[in-house]
């Protein structure tokens, strides 16, 4: 009898486990593939080939387009971008197509080969999509909703182009737009270069978001990338609204794009962002515009313009940004031009970080710091640099010292143990003083050295451990994200003569 039962539980089991497999299989013919189960197949696509045929596995033959080479793919696999050469010994590294990626893939471009002046040591060749601009409008790379792990590297993608005269918003990103899909997923691009796509739209249309990358769905790592050159009406360089999502960016730089709002980076509702060793610099209608939750470590906002260098939205839902070794410079807006937190769900908090030169064209707004509409932004080992009216709280805001802070005026509510005010900075510009961004640092005899308290990162902004900087044999941080690294001494001892 028992051994009947334990026949008839393995049947049911196993035709249980039969059905949940055909019904995942149901699901999408794309999500869930055998060839998933094994190592993927590489295949190879090149600029110079003859043309697409056969299923671009040999390396010897390989297809002419990367849409062909998709099409060929099963999930899992690897396509190989690979530079084509003249007779005339000139690199062709160039796709001129637009690509639907529908299925998990990793996309490589192989590496250019140096050729006098075209492509060379001192000016590298980078395989390239190029989605030939307002000739050939439409998305570079678009990621489709069945695709949900993706990966491209090595790889500039550049010349997206779309156009809107009347309707509703465009919901996407003419370098790379990564629709709405699967909660969960990836897509990581890693040495990639995104530059000079536009999404622009006429006096009677919607609002354009993203220029460089827009998505709306699945976690999104950026690692040594460069977002540039883009525009669109708002978020040119990334907007990134995954529900739940997360957005990982570290190594990389936002620099040059222009939107009438936020024209480096938006991060919209409940939504993660984590920003570590990198630069938003020189956009556009401002730097970075955050409604969800960020961490934000060894990074440089400076030179954005026509826009907050950085702003927190807390008016319809919790919006809080954590800056550890940040440095907020040389910004300029007619409103607040450094860190301006807004509504009463927003808040920031800086420790170590230094915020200097940003500039107001307005006298009414505060140049440096401002918290309004209820939203709280919190200070500490924090240094405060710039002219007029620096800092301010209005409408229910709260700007809050916690100790260790340095300000050249009197407006930052600087009364806690260890706050230094109407101080002389002794501070340099921004500059490449070493690490992966620029920095500001502190000159001899600064009153920041040693400042600061313990409650913050062993190093500064550029990874150097923080020091014993007045040389007085106890060790304490300065004040701001650099550290100051005092010069060697050198002991001369007389020659004995024996």
């Amino acid at each position: 009898m028992f051994a009947f039962l334990r026949k008839a539980r393995g049947l049911i089991v196993r035709s249980i486990l039969f059905l949940a497999l055909i019904e995942a299989l149901a699901w999408s013919p794309q999500q869930i593939s055998l060839a998933e189960s094994v190592a993927g197949t590489d295949r190879y696509v090149k600029t110079t080939s003859p043309g697409d045929a056969g299923d671009c596995t040999d390396p010897s033959h390989p297809c002419q387009t990367i849409q062909y080479a998709i099409g060929k793919a099963n999930p899992g696999d690897t396509i190989h971008l690979v530079p084509g050469i003249t007779n005339f010994l000139v690199p062709r590294y160039t796709f001129n197509e637009h690509i639907i990626i529908d299925k998990n893939l990793t996309l490589i471009g192989d590496e250019v080969p140096s050729y006098g002046s075209i492509c060379s040591l001192l000016h590298p060749c980078q395989m390239t999509i190029d989605g030939g601009g307002e000739a050939t409008p439409g998305h570079v790379v678009q990621i489709d909703q069945w695709a949900d792990n993706v990966s491209i590297s090595n790889v500039v993608i550049r010349n997206g182009y779309l156009f809107q005269t009347s309707g509703i918003s465009i919901e996407s990103g003419a370098g790379i737009y990564i629709v709405s899909g699967p909660p969960t997923g990836l897509v990581t691009l890693s040495n990639v270069i995104i530059e000079d796509n536009l999404l622009l739209s006429g006096a009677d249309a919607g609002g354009t978001y993203g220029g460089g990358i827009r998505a709306l769905s699945r976690d999104l790592t950026l690692d040594h990338v460069i977002v540039r050159g883009n525009r669109a009406g708002n978020g040119a360089g990334i907007v990134y609204s995954s529900p739940s999502g997360t957005l990982t960016v570290t190594n990389s730089t936002v620099e040059g794009n222009t939107a009438d709002n936020a024209g480096g980076i938006s991060i919209y509702e409940d939504l993660h962002a984590s920003i570590t060793d990198s630069a938003i610099s020189g956009n556009s209608g401002g730097g970075i515009e955050f409604h969800g939750e960020a961490v934000l470590k060894n990074v440089t906002i400076s030179g954005n313009t026509d826009g907050f260098g950085l702003i927190v939205y807390g008016d319809f839902n919790p919006a809080s940004v954590s800056m550890e070794n940040v440095t907020v410079s040389d910004n300029s807006f007619f409103d607040t031009a450094g860190i301006h937190a807004y509504g009463h769900d927003g808040e920031v908090t800086c420790n170590h970080c230094t915020v200097a030169n940003n500039i107001s064209t307005r006298s009414i707004y505060p140049s440096q710091i401002y918290a309004e509409g209820g939203a709280k932004i919190s200070l500490t080992n924090t240094l405060v640099v710039g002219t007029g009216n620096l800092c301010a709280q209005a409408t229910a805001g709260i700007l809050v010292s916690l100790g260790h802070n340095m300000a050249n005026g009197a407006t930052c509510n600087l009364s806690a143990a260890g706050d230094l005010l109407t101080m002389t900075p002794d501070l340099g510009e921004l500059v490449d003083n070493g690490g992966p961004t620029q920095t500001m640092a502190l000159l001899l005899g600064s009153p920041a050295i040693d400042g600061a308290d313990n409650s913050g990162p062993l190093a500064d902004q550029r990874g150097i451990s923080r020091m014993d900087g007045d040389l007085d044999g106890v060790v304490k941080p300065d004040i701001g994200a650099y550290e100051y690294v005092p010069p060697p001494v050198y002991l001369y001892l007389p020659f004995v003569i024996q």
